[in-house]
């Protein structure tokens, strides 16, 4: 009998699985396992090449280095394998009843994957002295010579048609008649996104980060003196929307779930950076948002990336939140994607080496695409920089 104490032992236990996701999950989790072991394996096999062959990075024979590079390549591959798949299953799950806890493994382990991924050809990288390795096939969405960047045709638009924009700003709305009884009306939401979830394939970036107010939602701020919010906030089924203790709705932009959502099944992991003065409010309306049937906003962006706050080291500008964004998830500044509607915290953004998209107007699926695009050219243009670096020690000795 198989010890206990795995993700899905526990989800059985509790009754959170059904028997097939449960099974799918269980044979996910030793997938990712063997291939961690694997990746062990393969890095000591050329370190000890490395060592045998008494020479330094950059100074090996081509065979040599070529030798090293088809060990790691074997569980790169392996790696982009398994992420496909396990991405299939996360799409299954987020879809079926009662599987949250299902969906949410799953993407855990799409994200360590991408993890791995990145240490793997990173370290490879440092060993050979050459650029990290690609995967073998072209993104979906990144252009082809002469096309513009978007998703694959006959799926989700690029841009999506413009809204007339009263619709997206808020308008108090006003109270019964003086000396009449009744319930204040308030403007319902925006409709949300209801077409396909966009299908991302790699390369992503291993961290996506959004700003709230004026990003995620159409407020200045959940305290605003002209737009102030009565907490606690709660999830309303009838208008599909999270409203305040006064049934005041929080307007959301409508293609926020989609974006997130396409995201998370790439097993992007998702952050927060925000100057909003009530970060407990944002973490409730995170919290309350559903994003599909199972799904909750707050379910992919955990406590520890939520950078909430507009004082001390936090302001000005937002190079800390980042920072420690960065710092917690273990990744370079250049594993990152920003969204954000000031032009000023996409500038410093981008001078610390992320990407960065000013969503003017609030998140979009087509400010989605721009983003990917933004981040795989930064991406090319610091690998040819390093290139160049390389090129020039080598001449140089």
């Amino acid at each position: 009998m198989e010890p206990r104490g795995s993700i899905a032992d526990s989800l059985a236990d509790t009754g959170g699985c059904d028997a097939d996701l449960e099974e799918s999950l269980r044979e996910s989790e030793k997938r990712v396992a063997t291939i961690e072991t694997d990746s062990q394996e393969a890095l000591a096999a050329a370190r000890m090449l490395l060592e045998a062959a008494g020479g330094t990075v950059g100074q090996l024979e081509p065979h040599l280095m070529d030798e090293m590079s088809a060990l790691v390549q074997v569980q790169l591959d392996e790696l982009a394998q398994a992420q496909g798949s396990i991405q299939q299953k996360f799409g299954e799950a987020s879809r079926a009843a009662g599987a949250k806890g299902c969906a949410l493994a799953l993407a855990r382990l799409v994200t360590k994957l991408r993890q791995l991924e990145s240490s793997l050809a990173s370290e490879l990288s440092r060993m050979t002295g050459r650029p990290a390795p690609k995967r073998p096939t072209q993104s979906s969405w990144m252009p082809g010579a002469g096309q513009a960047a978007g998703p694959p045709k006959g799926t989700v638009p690029a841009v999506l048609p413009a809204r007339p924009k009263q619709q997206w700003q808020w308008q108090a709305a006003a109270g019964p008649a003086k000396g009449q009884k009744g319930q204040r009306q308030w403007p319902a939401p925006p409709a949300r996104f209801e077409g396909p979830i966009p299908r991302l394939e790699d390369p992503v970036p291993l961290v996506a980060v959004f700003d709230l107010d004026e990003t995620c939602w159409s407020h200045f701020g959940l305290d605003h003196k002209a737009d102030k919010f009565q907490p606690p906030f709660r999830w309303c089924e009838q208008g599909r929307c999270v409203v305040d203790s006064a049934g005041k709705p929080v307007m959301i932009f409508p293609e926020l779930p989609a974006v997130l959502l396409a995201l998370s099944q790439a097993g992007v992991q998702l952050a927060v950076a925000s100057h909003d003065t009530q970060a407990a409010w944002c973490g409730e309306v995170m919290d309350s948002f559903m994003l599909n049937d199972h799904l909750r906003w707050g379910d992919l962006v955990p406590e520890h990336l939520r950078i909430i706050s507009c004082s001390g080291k936090h302001w000005p500008g937002k190079a800390n939140h980042l920072s420690e964004i960065r710092e917690r998830c273990g990744c370079e500044y250049s594993d990152m994607l920003f969204f954000d509607d000031g032009r000023g915290n996409c500038q410093t953004a981008m001078k610390l080496g992320a990407a960065a998209v000013r969503c003017q107007g609030g998140i979009t699926i087509g400010k989605l695409w721009e983003g990917l695009q933004s981040w795989a050219a930064a991406k090319d243009w610091q690998e040819k920089g390093q290139r160049g670096q390389k090129r020039a020690w080598h001449e140089a000795w």
